[in-house]
């Protein structure tokens, strides 16, 4: 007999032969375990919602932290403890009558909802058991605002001030928490590698179990940044005459240039120049003395650089140049 046969004759065998003692068989092991799942007992610990029903705000509000969630230890037939969803249990707490100052909750006695009314299963322990929470009458008082920045600016930047508006605003908590907050800050400003002004809109973060009177609970800040000037010499520039027949005592000055850093480094020394504008008629003597004037670049010595606008002068030095005129050439 070829394999294959040998095989399904096998199969056939096994589950053609003795039907009604392997469908017995199959029956007790079946009532076997749905007896286990009905009888055998065991544990299992969840974890299930508070939900609490508190007094107006207006009349008391809670103060600090209090349990949001119970871990609670149910016991029963193993089949029933494993159907359990711990997404659908809670607990509802009613402090609309409580007092101010200390309530002692005890949530042992409290209804698990979620559990069906023939549930077999028994909580034999809730964790917390119990909890005090604190009850205050709200009071309101007129705070600062602190805007937090954090962060370094870019390179060549300075910070000059951060204002927010509005500079105040009124908060309301429980009297203990306000009493001792003189200032609100705002959520956290990133300032890293700014190099402009700029204006945002910011929430605040009031703390505790107190709240803000805005709508929306939030406020402009205003960053105002300055870029860092600094100072740099050139030496040996070299001085050149704008007009036809004249010349300078010296070839060559000094000179200091002052600006925002990232501009001031840039500058390439070799196109630094001085220029000396005679002035319109020319002078009639010699030698003209001639110096810069810082309210008017373009009259007297000009210095050319070829950056942006926001250098400036310093220095000439010498601070003044004496032009003479050429003789005419020899006919």
């Amino acid at each position: 007999m070829r394999l294959g046969e040998r095989i399904r004759e096998f199969f056939l065998t096994a589950f053609l032969e003795n039907v009604p003692l392997k469908l017995l068989s199959l029956s007790f092991a079946l009532s076997i375990w749905a007896w286990v799942q009905s009888e055998q007992v065991v544990t299992r610990r969840v974890r299930a919602r508070i939900k609490y029903a508190w007094p107006s705000i207006e009349e008391l509000v809670r103060v600090g932290e209090y349990p949001t969630r119970l871990v609670v230890t149910l016991e029963g037939p193993q089949g029933g403890v494993r159907s359990i969803d711990p997404d659908q249990l809670w607990v509802e707490i009613d402090l609309t009558a409580g007092i101010e100052g200390d309530n002692l909750v005890d949530f042992t006695t409290a209804r698990l909802n979620g559990l069906s009314e023939s549930s077999p299963l028994n909580i034999s322990q809730i964790s917390p058991p119990e909890a005090d929470i604190l009850l205050e009458h709200p009071i309101d008082r007129l705070v600062r605002i602190e805007p937090i920045t954090v962060g370094e600016l870019a390179d060549g930047f300075e910070l000059v001030s951060v204002t927010v508006e509005p500079e105040m605003v009124r908060i309301i908590g429980p009297q203990s928490q306000v009493l001792e907050t003189s200032r609100i800050p705002t959520d956290i400003i990133d300032v890293a590698e700014l190099s402009a002004d700029r204006v945002v809109k910011v929430p605040l973060q009031p703390g505790g179990n107190m709240r803000v009177d805005l709508s929306p609970p939030q406020v402009t800040v205003t960053i105002d940044t300055e870029a860092v000037l600094i100072s740099r010499t050139f030496t040996d520039i070299p001085v050149m005459v704008r007009g036809e027949g004249w010349k300078s005592d010296i070839t060559s000055v000094r000179v200091v240039l002052q600006g925002p850093v990232a501009d001031i480094r840039n500058l390439d020394s070799t196109r630094v120049s001085v220029v000396a504008h005679l002035p319109e008629p020319q002078p009639g003597v010699t030698p003209f003395p001639i110096h810069h004037m810082s309210d008017n670049s373009k009259t007297g010595l000009e210095v050319l650089h070829g950056g942006s606008s926001e250098i400036t002068v310093v220095e000439i030095s010498p601070g003044i140049i004496n032009l003479s005129a050429e003789p005419p050439p020899e006919q």
